[in-house]
């Protein structure tokens, strides 16, 4: 029985995975776009008469368009291989609890038929037992008797 509810509860907690949150923070990171941050610092950096502010400013802007870049290198088809990851574990989990149902619904079965079929085969098969035993008796008298 514990068994039973350990696969019971495994089942259920399959049921309750969702993997939409993952995705959607997967996918706010993935969508932002550094480039545009990083044409309005350019943009600002071009009406500055300071120079050094305008300096650091536009190094600002190239050092987001290299964070872009490495983004679109390095991350994205990381994002990419972790989400197709992501869809075969769903569908992996889904297949999981259809198996787990299953086994649930055999495992029923199987007990449900212990429980009402026990006693019928207990006694069919110490009838057999008892005959086997009671034709090497009779085997062994035959024997006896001949001989």
């Amino acid at each position: 029985p514990e068994l039973k509810s350990q696969l019971g509860n495994f089942s259920a907690n399959l049921e309750d995975f969702n993997t939409s949150a993952v995705t959607q923070q997967m996918n706010s990171v993935y969508l932002i776009n550094l480039n545009q941050a990083a044409d309005k610092i350019t943009n600002l950096s071009k009406v500055q008469t300071n120079s050094n502010i305008k300096q650091q400013l536009s190094d600002e802007a190239t050092r987001l368009r290299q964070i872009q870049a490495d983004k679109e290198t390095n991350i994205y088809p990381q994002m990419k291989n972790l989400n197709s990851s992501i869809n075969t574990l769903r569908l992996t989990t889904r297949q999981m609890n259809g198996t787990v149902g299953e086994v649930l619904s055999t495992v029923g079965a199987a007990q449900d038929f212990l429980n009402t079929n026990t006693t019928q085969i207990v006694k069919t098969e110490s009838r057999r037992f008892l005959d086997c035993q009671l034709g090497y008796f009779t085997a062994f008298t035959n024997w006896a008797s001949l001989t």
